[in-house]
């Protein structure tokens, strides 16, 4: 069975190692979604063609746990067939349907962030360290100039002060939404227009930060 873009990506792919005598039917079935879960709508403005991001439609069929393992489960599309989640789950209602698409636009702006930040503070300590070595030549060179290189390398000083602690902070609201996604059952997230969350696996990182959590509290215990 080909899914609604007919596409054959699209279908779920079965585990190496799944038990033929499986009860899990091996195709994706259309169900319909939970009154009060926000839909897709596309908007006309200024001759745009514009798309609120909502569910698009809902199907229930196969899903891959961290361990590797297939479980029934619940897919849902978001802007058509752009946006993929799995959930590992089939008893979602509404409102767990919107808590997952808050939390997946969450992600596609943190992680949009955490793949910028980390560069613009290492461009600005650089930057920081050119203006240290030429100081002395802007001062002798352009003595009628309005740029000051010591008060750029303050206040590029004050600005990374700024953005690390704002990177920390990104990081920690990332690890929060992962771990929050994985408690609504969602395995992996897909974000098949080409965006930064290509093939996020959600429910093995939230273990990933389980594990690391609990090493830290046995070091602090130990000291």
């Amino acid at each position: 069975m080909k899914s609604l873009s007919g596409k054959p990506s699209d279908q779920p792919k079965e585990s190496k190692g799944r038990d033929p005598k499986s009860p899990f039917p091996n195709q994706m079935l259309p169900v319909d979604i939970p009154k009060g879960a926000t839909l897709e709508v596309a908007r006309v403005e200024a001759g745009e063609v514009r798309k609120e991001f909502g569910v698009s439609h809902m199907m229930h069929g196969i899903v891959t746990r961290a361990s590797g393992e297939p479980a029934e489960g619940t897919v849902l599309y978001f802007n058509g067939e752009t946006f993929r989640v799995d959930v590992g789950r089939r008893d979602l209602s509404a409102e767990n349907i919107n808590r997952i698409a808050k939390l997946s636009m969450d992600l596609d702006v943190l992680i949009t962030v955490l793949d910028s930040l980390p560069g613009q503070i290492v461009a600005a300590e650089k930057l920081i360290k050119d203006l240290s070595v030429s100081k002395d030549i802007f001062k002798d060179r352009s003595a009628n100039s309005k740029f000051d290189p010591a008060q750029a390398i303050s206040e590029l000083g004050i600005l990374i002060s700024k953005m690390k602690p704002a990177l920390e902070e990104q990081r920690g609201q990332w690890r929060k939404t992962i771990v929050e996604l994985a408690s609504l059952g969602v395995t992996q997230i897909r974000d098949q227009g080409g965006g930064l969350l290509a093939g996020l696996p959600v429910e093995s990182m939230a273990q990933n930060f389980a594990a690391e959590a609990q090493k830290t509290k046995e070091k602090e215990e130990e000291v």
